[in-house]
């Protein structure tokens, strides 16, 4: 809607005339957001008494529509969408038409009024509606008031979730856009110019908008006469006017027109908060006060209040927050206290509770606006807290009894709407088959097994247990014995092939050994053994080179030797050692073996003689225990942790904790793993082993708490991987990222630095170049950034033509673009119809995946092909595009594949060389779109096709195989298109990206420009980027927004300092007008042409 149109809107706002049913068309737009119907048969009389009635109801909600035939009323109640329906009925006919309205959802609250309060007051069991039954004018007024500040103090919520699931992604992709378009809105409205002329639009236009409320335009009159400054906006904010229900309904909606029109208070209001909350910061600072607890009261319907539960996260207001310091007062505002509130049950009263720590976080934190107002509002004793436009909070707990919300301010739902913003658009434009295609927030990718992570690092710093200790390393003077054990040694720190699973398989037989290296070496060590027992001359040498022999063919799973020479060492010797050593091998070969009662018979055995031996060897049969899975796993680890920590092993306890994080018995969270992985890497420097390995895994840990918004931990994990020199490119590429999100300019740049030096990727490179000129200009080094910025455009600019920039938001919208325009390209430089007609078809089919996104292009392309072929497809489809029902997408695809379909088989039907291919795509077009089912006989032109080529192929073959189609015998099928022009599709294609990468470039280099005050220099860049993105409009509409309010603010600028002598009348004027084509072009569906 333009301005223009808003005006005429208002010259007879529908509540300001007497008017009983009004017609849709009479109907003015609410700007308030409560919507209050009076629905009685007799208000066709029109007498003082109702007259008077209304004037009250109008004075507590302006807008207020009468009705005296229900059947009108209930059809224009079920055409709102946003706004609140407050229905006041009369007893006479309740029972007639209560069901069909209490059904409606848009329908908040009903009231009853009537002669007879006892006659109706029981309707009030059966509707839950129904928020009281009146008699009296007063009493109905005084609900309503109720009422309607409980409906006031009800902020509209933008809700994002990390939830995976597909009704979330989806509530997320739409929250993502309002949250963005929120943002772009909030910009462009504060570089508005504050004027006088801007304040006398604002009054004209309440004036306007009121017309018969003498309530409200007693403060309209006062606010023209006594608002001078922005000091004055609090104070107006506080009362219950027309400033506070217009404002926060135009931000809660995102009216952008209404917003304009209020951008003078808007500025005002927001300004004096953020000087207030410097105020507060600096009070804070130097107080003793640890946390503000701040309270808010709120209503959800059941319907809003089961989705927020589901998946609670993160929370965005989109106007400004009113909070209080003081419990009873947030409940009050909240309806807890409210008999007329509580009457009816369709709503969920919740109370808010934000906990904000005073620390160095909050108080440096420029994003986070808050003011203490208490002081400068009307109403002191409810000790009032404000939030400016946009506070963005993470929801920590639900008390789901008390209804009570805890929640934490949060810069996450900036970092998380930017992830959600690629299927935000598609949810937007796309078709829904491409939108079904699309994971969703794939980027939200599943947590790391983190006790996996640790134990993968336990593995490269092998130790052998107790048990293995004993065998290997005895002091045993014989050459063979120590040259075997140095194999066993060496054969620990290789890999090993997983014999078990072999086994357990059928692939691999106990007795066969395998062919890796590991086994290699064990084998090697067994010949030295084995050399050592043949030239054994003494008993006790006798049992230690069994022992080793026995020991090797368990190392390479030769289970039934093994189990042979140790049960024969248990006949040999009754020593201790011997004895729980033998047992423990008989009870790890049982159990590879998968005989786990025998397995644990032997282990048990082992910890019957903890008398006898030492510790070391009980906590390595417990780790051995566990590690056979048993149901006794977990108590398992924990006896062998125990035991560990009494003989200070350090390494076997970091192992038992793996395990048991593994298990979920240490809390499997990132905090556990990093807090283990410490210790990790302390042993590694304690005994002086390379800790490269540990430095990879805090990596891994940085990148899993940067993608789930953890910055301080990821930046915590990247310090110390940095210290172990494990720190590649794509890591200090998250670690500029994350420094840019906490506004550290010098360390991002430091980052971005390193990567230039590592990376050889040029999208990375020109990425560098952009991010390092960007941080350059927040710290005001003005050259510097200029430098970088440009030098990416030269990059950028200078690569080669098979060099595609990605763009991770609009991948697939400018893939589509580039094909499109290729095709449209093309036809223009054919001479031959059909050639013509081919590449239109092509284009079409491309469009098919958004089609609101080419509804133009697909018009004119329709309209083309009429010139050609005499048809009127594009009368039909513009007909298509204006009907808006539940099947309006699928009857728009269904038109244009049989369009297609009908222009391949009149072009077929030319019989020029590539008839065939012209038949064969038109089967295509049939074959492929299964979903949608277009109304064509393809059998009778397969048949006519094979009656051409004469192949043997039946129908059904030729329909289910077009490859088979492809490869008709007797005939060599010409494929229409040249090389040329296949390449030209690529080219477009990598150009197409170029150019998009170029636009946000030259955005960046004007913003530059702009700040450096610049201005001349700052218009040209963006003029650039304008270029651009206007070849694509409608989704780029915010970024044009955006652009045009930063022109027009530079011409403001220039205006305000007068740096230039040029007519300042006119260069008002363009800088008016480029503000209104901002606030125009945030809402478009077409292209806006320049003036």
């Amino acid at each position: 809607m333009s301005r223009s149109h808003l005006n005429q809107n208002i010259l007879l706002p529908i509540q300001s005339v007497n008017t009983v049913n009004p017609s849709p068309d009479s109907i003015t737009s609410n700007q308030e957001g409560n919507t209050l119907i009076w629905l009685d048969e007799s208000l066709n009389s029109m007498n003082q008494d109702i007259l008077k009635t209304k004037e009250m109801l109008r004075s507590v909600n302006d807008y207020i529509l009468l009705f005296d035939d229900a059947g009108k009323c209930l059809e224009y109640i079920k055409s709102i969408d946003n706004d609140n329906i407050l229905a006041i009925i009369s007893g006479k006919i309740s029972n007639a038409y209560l069901p069909l309205l209490h059904s409606l959802s848009q329908v908040k609250v009903i009231l009853i009024f009537c002669m007879n309060e006892n006659l109706y007051k029981p309707l009030q069991n059966d509707y839950k509606k129904i928020a009281a039954v009146c008699t009296e004018q007063e009493k109905l007024v005084d609900c309503l008031r109720e009422i309607i500040r409980s409906f006031n103090c009800n902020a509209s919520l933008i809700h994002l979730s990390n939830d995976k699931s597909k009704w979330r992604t989806q509530l997320n992709a739409t929250d993502a856009y309002d949250f963005k378009k929120q943002q772009i809105i909030k910009n462009v409205i504060l570089r508005m110019p504050r004027t006088e002329e801007s304040k006398q639009k604002l009054v004209d236009y309440c004036r306007l908008y009121y017309k018969g409320n003498q309530s409200e335009l007693d403060k309209i009159d006062s606010f023209d006469e006594h608002y001078q400054c922005p000091d004055h906006a609090i104070i107006c904010y506080t009362q219950d006017s027309f400033l506070f229900r217009m404002t926060n309904n135009a931000l809660r909606t995102q009216n952008a027109e209404l917003l304009e029109i209020f951008h003078y208070y808007i500025i005002d209001l927001s300004r004096s908060l953020a000087l207030e909350s410097e105020r507060l910061k600096k009070r804070l600072s130097t107080s003793e006060q640890k946390v503000l607890s701040l309270y808010r009261g709120h209503q959800f319907s059941n319907e809003e209040y089961e989705d927020f539960i589901k998946s609670c996260g993160y929370i965005v207001f989109n106007s400004y927050i009113s909070t209080s310091t003081n419990i009873e007062i947030a409940k009050s505002f909240g309806g807890f206290d409210s008999n007329i509130i509580q009457a009816y049950s369709d709503s969920i009263r919740v109370l808010f509770h934000i906990h904000i720590e005073i620390d160095s976080k909050f108080l440096n934190n420029d994003d986070v606006i808050l003011a203490d107002i208490s002081k400068r509002s009307h109403f002191e004793e409810e000790c009032e807290y404000l939030f400016d436009i946009g506070a963005t909070f993470e929801v920590i707990n639900i008390d789901h009894e008390q209804k009570i919300i805890e929640m934490i301010l949060s810069n996450e739902p900036q970092h998380l709407s930017e992830t959600h913003l690629v299927y935000a658009y598609l949810r937007k434009y796309a078709s829904a088959q491409i939108i079904d295609m699309k994971p969703g927030d794939s980027h939200l990718l599943p947590p790391h097994d983190y006790g996996e992570l640790l134990l993968n690092i336990d593995k490269t710093l092998q130790r052998l247990d107790a048990f293995e200790t004993y065998i290997l390393k005895a002091s045993i003077d014989n050459e063979n014995y120590q040259r075997g054990s140095e194999y066993c040694l060496e054969g620990h720190l290789l890999s090993r092939n997983d014999l078990t699973l072999f086994i357990k398989h059928g692939i691999l037989d106990p007795d066969e050994l395998g062919v890796d290296e590991y086994t290699s070496t064990y084998n090697r060590a067994l010949e030295y053994f084995q050399a050592f027992h043949d030239t054994c001359d003494s008993n006790d040498s006798r049992q230690w080179s069994l022992r080793v022999v026995a020991f090797a063919h368990y190392k390479i799973g030769n289970y039934q030797q093994s189990q042979k020479h140790f049960i024969k060492l248990l006949e040999m010797n009754d020593d201790p050692l011997n004895l729980a050593t033998s047992y423990y091998f008989l009870g790890s070969i049982h159990g590879y073996l998968f005989n786990y009662t025998d397995s644990m018979n032997y282990f048990n055995k082992v910890l019957e003689m903890i008398d006898d031996i030492e510790l070391s060897y009980i906590a390595a049969t417990y780790c051995k225990m566990a590690w056979f899975g048993d149901q006794n796993e977990e108590q398992h680890l924990i006896c062998a942790l125990n035991t560990y920590e009494q003989i200070n092993e350090e390494l076997p306890v970091l192992k038992c904790l793996s395990e048991l994080l593994n298990l979920g018995r240490v809390p499997h969270t990132i905090d556990n793993c990093i807090e283990i992985l410490d210790h990790y890497l302390k042993y590694c420097q304690d005994h002086q082993i390379g800790s490269y390995i540990v430095g990879e895994a805090y990596c891994t840990l940085g990148h899993e708490s940067f993608v789930h918004f953890n910055y301080d931990r990821a930046l915590e994990c990247y310090r110390k991987a940095i210290l172990n020199s494990s720190v590649g490119e794509s890591d200090y590429e998250i670690l500029a990222d994350i420094y840019i999100k906490k506004k550290d300019s010098k360390s991002a740049i430091e980052c971005l630095e390193k990567m230039l030096e590592l990376t050889t990727n040029l999208q990375k490179i020109v990425d560098c170049h952009s991010l390092i000129g960007r941080e350059h200009s927040k710290l005001n080094n003005f050259d510097e950034s200029l430098k970088y910025l440009k030098e990416s455009v030269s990059i950028c600019d200078q690569s080669d033509s098979d060099i595609k920039f990605y763009d991770h938001i609009f991948d697939l919208e400018l893939e589509r673009k580039s094909e499109t325009t290729t095709c449209k390209s093309l036809s223009k430089s054919c001479d031959q119809k059909n050639r013509i007609l081919y590449f239109y078809n092509k284009a079409l089919i491309y469009s098919l995946d958004f089609l609101k996104l080419f509804q133009p292009e697909i018009i004119c392309l329709l309209e083309s092909v009429d010139r050609f072929l005499g048809t009127k497809y594009g009368e039909t489809i513009i007909l298509l595009f204006k009907e808006n029902n539940n099947d309006h997408e699928t009857s728009i695809t269904r038109f244009i594949l049989e369009t297609s379909f009908d222009i391949y088989i009149s072009m077929g039907d030319t019989h020029d060389k590539h008839h065939i291919f012209y038949y064969l795509k038109a089967l295509e077009i049939h074959h492929n779109r299964q979903k949608i089912r277009i109304d064509r006989d393809t059998e009778i032109y397969a048949v006519k096709l094979i009656h051409i080529v004469g192949s043997q192929h039946k129908y059904d073959e030729l329909v289910k195989s077009l490859h088979e189609a492809r490869q008709i015998p007797t005939y060599q099928l010409e494929t229409i298109e040249t090389e040329e022009e296949r390449q030209s599709f690529q080219k477009n294609y990598f150009l197409e990206f170029k150019r998009n990468q170029l636009a946000k470039i030259y955005s960046y280099i004007g913003d530059v420009y702009l700040k450096a005050k610049i201005f001349e220099q700052a218009e040209l860049y963006y003029d650039k980027s304008i270029e651009y993105y206007k070849t694509f409009s409608l989704l780029f509409h915010l970024e044009l927004a955006d652009l045009y309010s930063k022109k027009a603010h530079a011409f403001h600028i220039q205006l305000e300092q007068q740096i230039i002598n040029t007519d300042n009348i006119a260069l008002n004027t363009k800088s008016s007008a480029l503000f209104e084509k901002s606030i125009t072009t945030i809402k478009y569906e077409r292209d806006v042409q320049d003036d």
